[in-house]
C-alpha cells in the first residue's frame, strides 16, 4: 500500500534521499534503541557501546570509543565495561543498548519499548538517566512504549489504534 506523505527533518526531505543518503542520514542523525538489546553476549560492554566505531573511519574511532566510554559512565555502567555482557542483567544489558545508540552523538533516538524487560526500579532509572542525556544534549527522543510510568514523563504522547491517531496531548 502506498502512503503520500513527507518526512522531514531540518527542512530536508528525508523520504525523497536516495537509499544511500539515507542510509548517511541513520548512520550520522539516529541512535536506535532496541527492546531486545541486541547485544553481543562475547563482547564486553565498551565493545558493544562503541561497536559503531568499527565500521567507521579510522580518524572518527577514537571519538567514538571515547563517547562510548563517556556513555556507559553516565548511564551508570562504566565500572564493568570491561566484562562480557552475558553476565549482565537485563538493566545493565539495557544501559549498555542505550549507551550504544548515544555513542555517535545522534541528533534523535529511537526507542522500541526500552523498558519492557526491565522490572519498575530498572524502568525508573534508565528513564532517568535517558531523560537527563536528552534534555542535557538537546536531542529529540522517539519512543514506542505501552509503559505508563514511561509515557507520563514524555512531553508529549501520541497514542495511535489500529493504525489510526487516536489521541495527541502535549504534556506540561
Amino acid at each position: 500500500e502506498h502512503c503520500d506523505g513527507a518526512v522531514r527533518w531540518g527542512g530536508e526531505d528525508i523520504l525523497g534521499l536516495s537509499g544511500d543518503d539515507r542510509a548517511r542520514f541513520r548512520a550520522t542523525r539516529i541512535g536506535m534503541i532496541f527492546q531486545d538489546f541486541l547485544l553481543f553476549d562475547e563482547m564486553d560492554a565498551l565493545g558493544n557501546a562503541g561497536l559503531k566505531a568499527l565500521f567507521s573511519p579510522r580518524d572518527q574511532r577514537p571519538a567514538l570509543r571515547e563517547r562510548a566510554g563517556g556513555g556507559l559512565n553516565r548511564l551508570r555502567v562504566g565500572d564493568v565495561a570491561g566484562r562480557t555482557v552475558a553476565s549482565f542483567s537485563g538493566g545493565e544489558r539495557q544501559r549498555v543498548s542505550v549507551a550504544r545508540a548515544l555513542s555517535a552523538d545522534p541528533q534523535v533516538i529511537l526507542a522500541d519499548e526500552p523498558t519492557a524487560s526491565l522490572h519498575r526500579g530498572a524502568a525508573d532509572a534508565l528513564t532517568d538517566d535517558l531523560l537527563a542525556d536528552v534534555a542535557e544534549r538537546g536531542r529529540t527522543l522517539i519512543v514506542v512504549s505501552h509503559d505508563l510510568h514511561l509515557l507520563d514523563r514524555m512531553s508529549q504522547v501520541i497514542e495511535i489504534r489500529d493504525g489510526t491517531l487516536a489521541r495527541e496531548a502535549a504534556i506540561a
